[in-house]
């Protein structure tokens, strides 16, 4: 939920309201360690330790149910829902929204295909090609990721012998136990 609710946010409140809105949200993720540590410490008191854990997975379904029942709120997607909606029951094909996945002109000229005559899991390949190396451009083309892989690097080169040492040993002791 903290992850998802600050597009959710963002989508549902006007612009001149938004600082207001994301103040009253973030009294939740913000409050949320002081407030569980004392919720969990009247519930073991009183209902016994293991209701803890019982309270969390009740919150938790709660939760996941309202997240559930919450509606699309992302523009985009509302946008495109609208036009597939609207091209149903009209039958005409020319709507569409610009977040459409449609095939352009320079398309269909640089493969030499007819648009009604192309296989869609041809669609779905290319669309995982450019989607699954885009990753690999940025990392080569970005100067900022070039420092932040960089660093990655260094530090995990940093920490993986200490950690295999430390591994390493625990498992020997563990051997030479038995």
């Amino acid at each position: 939920m903290i992850a998802n609710a600050p597009g959710s946010v963002n989508d549902i409140v006007d612009e001149n309201y938004r600082a207001l809105a994301f103040s009253i949200w973030s009294i939740g993720p913000m409050n949320g360690p002081v407030t569980g540590p004392v919720i969990g410490g009247f519930a073991a008191e009183y209902l016994g330790w293991r209701w803890t854990n019982w309270l969390v997975m009740i919150f938790s379904g709660l939760g996941w149910i309202m997240c559930s029942l919450v509606k699309e709120t992302y523009a985009p997607v509302l946008l495109q829902r609208k036009a597939a909606r609207i091209r149903k029951e009209t039958g005409d094909d020319r709507w569409w929204s610009r977040y459409d996945q449609r095939l352009s002109s320079k398309f269909i000229r640089e493969w030499s295909v007819e648009p009604m005559k192309i296989d869609p899991q041809f669609i779905v390949f290319k669309i995982l090609k450019v989607n699954l190396s885009r990753p690999f451009v940025l990392a080569f083309t970005e100067p900022i990721l070039w420092f932040w892989n960089t660093y990655i690097s260094v530090r995990i080169q940093s920490t993986l012998p200490w950690w295999l040492h430390h591994y390493l040993r625990r498992q020997h002791s563990l051997i030479s136990d038995v």
